[in-house]
């Protein structure tokens, strides 16, 4: 099998010395004194088993050996490759990028992955006509914990009941804690994802998985902030969305997993209206109630994106279906983020701008003022969705940084830049590998200096 380098240069002795003794430096971990005791051929055959470690660990699936990335690839051309090495070619999108990946290991020379670690070990791809139609329960005043029947693509079983007798409001939790079968497709997309597992559990992220892309009615852009979809809608969006978390390249970080269920609920047209979602628990007594988004803001309030945003909020708070859920003593991150939304900004903090600081506090116009600003990070690369209240004010001081030229800010970026799947300056070793040492700082900084000050 032949090998190549990243720019399809064959590796064998068409290469020069100075060029393998380059490319090592970039694919291999050795010492100068250990490169100048190989020759050539040994040179050679070190290059070729580091270059192939280095396509296996590409992307999702690793890398052919013409450095496609096996994830790239549209399913005609999967199956074509895996015809060329005498597999099955059988199956969707994901599991044709599972075997492919098995015979592309063995090309490149690779041992086999481990037992345990295949990506689709939960999520058989025959498994659809074995699931029970099973159904759970919404009643945590029972201690049932409920169960969030979510299908796999092309598949349709029955909805969990969200009957909680003698409650207006059907938790006894603000925010209920929700099972999803491994079956899921959600459960595949976001496998890679940190924390994941514990993430899709949380019934105020499957509303900003599942919601947050959707069109709302007209009869729906009034509803209280703290509003979430009911299990059963919830789970027709996943059913709807199904087949595209199929086949599409997992997600690796939570705001990539938001971003792509939003991108697939967009482009199924799906639209929400009142009846679809359950209202928080209605406040009797405002006299002990703290004045705040919570209990001013409705949906339509949010501008642009109104239901991603409304959706974010009540998920970094925690959930709002309960009174004490919107209450500050209640929950910390309410308190935190209605300080954000509604302070005085003469500090530098919150979100309104300070030449509007007279307009400060609880009122309805501080809100439409600042509603659509939020998780608007204007001097960041990307789109960005925090996954907890630390990481949101995370992002906030990191664009404030970068705003005001802050140097650890502008360091955090480069960091992130040259770090991420878009990085201009994938290698940034080959400015180094012909550079004496002295001059690798100057480098560096002329190589930050044009990252971040590109518009």
């Amino acid at each position: 099998m032949s090998l190549f380098l990243q720019d399809l240069t064959p590796i064998g002795n068409n290469l020069t010395v100075n060029r393998l003794n380059r490319e090592l430096g970039v694919y291999a971990t050795l010492s100068p004194s250990e490169l100048r005791s190989k020759n050539k051929s040994e040179k050679i055959l070190l290059l070729k088993e580091a270059v192939s470690v280095h396509l296996g660990n590409l992307g999702s699936w690793g890398a052919l050996p013409d450095w496609r990335p096996i994830d790239s690839l549209s399913v005609e051309s999967l199956k074509d490759e895996i015809g060329k090495r005498q597999g099955s070619g059988v199956g969707n999108k994901a599991s044709l990028c599972r075997e492919l990946e098995i015979l592309n290991r063995v090309d490149l020379g690779l041992p086999p992955l481990p037992q345990g670690s295949p990506a689709f070990e939960s999520l058989p791809v025959n498994e659809g006509t074995n699931v029970p139609a099973v159904t759970g329960t919404m009643d945590f005043q029972a201690g049932v914990t409920p169960t969030l029947v979510i299908p796999p693509a092309n598949f349709t079983i029955g909805v969990s009941e969200l009957n909680s007798p003698g409650s207006p409001y059907p938790y006894n939790s603000a925010n209920p804690v929700v099972s999803v079968l491994n079956s899921a497709a959600i459960m595949h997309f976001g496998q890679h994802v940190p924390d994941f597992k514990k993430l899709v559990s949380d019934y105020t992220a499957l509303f900003l998985f599942f919601g947050s892309g959707a069109r709302l009615n007209h009869d729906a852009v009034d509803l209280p902030i703290g509003s979430v979809p009911q299990i059963d809608v919830i789970n027709m969006i996943h059913d709807k969305i199904a087949a595209h978390l199929m086949v599409a390249t997992p997600a690796r970080t939570f705001s990539e997993l938001v971003a792509s269920c939003k991108k697939f609920v967009c482009l199924e047209g799906i639209q929400l209206s009142a009846s679809d979602f359950i209202l928080p628990e209605s406040i009797q007594d405002q006299a002990h109630i703290d004045e705040g988004v919570a209990t001013m803001a409705t949906i339509s309030q949010w501008g642009t994106q109104e239901l991603y945003r409304a959706a974010l909020f009540t998920f970094l708070a925690r959930g709002l279906g309960t009174v004490q859920s919107r209450t500050h003593t209640g929950n910390h991150a309410l308190k935190a983020l209605d300080l954000d939304f509604l302070s005085n900004n003469s500090n530098g903090s919150g979100l309104l701008p300070p030449t509007l600081g007279h307009l400060a506090g609880p009122n309805v116009y501080t809100l439409q003022i600042v509603a659509p600003k939020f998780n608007q990070y204007t001097h960041l690369s990307g789109d960005r969705t925090p996954c907890d209240i630390s990481e949101y004010f995370e992002f906030r001081t990191l664009n404030e940084g970068v705003k005001n030229n802050c140097p650890e800010a502008l360091d955090k970026m480069l960091l992130e830049t040259l770090s991420g799947p878009k990085c201009e300056l994938p290698l940034l070793q080959h400015l180094m590998c012909d550079a004496p040492t002295s001059d690798w700082i100057s480098i560096t900084n002329a190589a930050k200096y044009q990252l971040i000050s590109q518009p």
